[in-house]
């Protein structure tokens, strides 16, 4: 019976609000919030067009303080030929990933993104693609005013015009305190 007092004082500790305060007194704030989880695959047409495969509206204010982050996790795979695909992430008008144009042969990819604050309209990015093939890593200063709604996008573009060639599979965008 006492396991599992324990364990309920845990949880509503864990769900409690921002401005909640413990058993100590002192001010609590969660670690990190999931904004949006995505499993809803989508894929490129038969063209060699930069395509939109996912997007997410950033509320405005909610990196309201410097050191504050965004973190986004993404997994996308690409087809089983060797045409060339191209991944890009963006920030606002800020591509914080350009896997630039490469060969990925049947890869499934993990896409890890950071966006940091460092003021009210100055981020550090950086971000990595990992595959059983390739690792891909890239950093960059995005300059969005974050009092905004800001467009956080995954596009992908085909080399040669076939359909599918790549596939975004899901994301989870989370906010780091």
């Amino acid at each position: 019976m006492i396991a599992l007092v324990r364990l309920v004082v845990i949880l509503l500790l864990m769900a409690a609000p921002v401005a909640a305060q413990s058993w100590y007194g002192i001010q609590r704030r969660p670690l990190y919030r999931i904004l949006t989880v995505n499993t809803t695959a989508a894929s490129t047409a038969a063209d060699t067009n930069e395509t939109n495969l996912w997007t997410y509206t950033l509320p405005g204010g909610t990196l309201g303080r410097d050191g504050q982050l965004l973190r986004i996790a993404l997994r996308w795979s690409t087809a089983a030929n060797a045409n060339t695909k191209r991944g890009r992430l963006y920030f606002g008008a800020t591509a914080v990933l350009d896997s630039g144009a490469v060969a990925f042969n049947g890869q499934n990819l993990i896409t890890t993104a950071y966006v940091i604050r460092t003021g009210a309209t100055t981020q550090t990015a950086f971000s990595q693609v990992l595959s059983t093939a390739n690792q891909l890593g890239s950093g960059s200063a995005p300059t969005e005013t974050l009092a905004n709604d800001i467009t956080v996008r995954f596009s992908c573009q085909n080399g040669t015009a076939a359909a599918a060639d790549c596939t975004f599979n899901g994301v989870v965008v989370e906010a780091v305190n």
